[in-house]
């Protein structure tokens, strides 16, 4: 009998948050399929594009961004432009092309409660998530919520291990 009380409770507590199981299945699939690695690969094909197109110095970092050289006023916005054509060429996961609607921003919330999860079971100590609603009336500001940040006092040298266990939500914005 207890076991039907859990379900209960849990198909309650889903039901309230406003998620279908569906909702919820799906983001933990999809949070499990996340890999840091394909926006690495991206990254370092954007890099080699730059490089073709003339532009040496960019860099591919460990967490799928891109840096770029110090460069003179000039010379940036040519070299932004490259590497904006470049993004499109080789697509990706980029988050800067993407349009953020509140389905998308649902999407981006449960793949947060997901990360939560996994960075507890890899012992972190994570505050509760905010409620979809406040999450969602909160992004885009200053003080969005964001389950790495709110540890990022207790990642310490672990980022890029991290990263592989329980990717960043944030870091696959183009993927949404």
């Amino acid at each position: 009998m207890a076991g039907w009380g859990a379900v209960f409770a849990l198909t309650t507590g889903v039901i309230l948050s406003g998620c279908s199981f569906t909702d919820v299945s799906e983001a933990h699939e999809q949070y499990s399929e996340l890999d840091i690695q394909d926006l690495r690969d991206d990254s370092q094909a954007v890099v080699d594009c730059l490089e073709e197109a003339g532009y040496p110095g960019w860099r591919a970092d460990d967490f799928g961004g891109i840096e770029s050289p110090e460069l003179p006023g000039e010379q940036f916005d040519l070299q932004r432009e490259q590497r904006d054509l470049c993004i499109k060429q080789v697509g990706g996961n980029f988050s800067g092309t993407v349009e953020f609607d509140q389905a998308k921003i649902q999407r981006v919330y449960l793949l947060e409660v997901e990360a939560v999860s996994c960075l507890r079971e890899q012992g972190y100590t994570v505050p509760e998530p905010p409620s979809e609603q406040s999450y969602i009336d909160g992004w885009g500001k200053e003080d969005s919520w964001h389950s790495w940040t709110v540890i990022s006092d207790q990642i310490g040298s672990n980022v890029s291990e991290l990263s592989e266990i329980c990717p960043d939500p944030w870091w696959f914005l183009g993927t949404i």
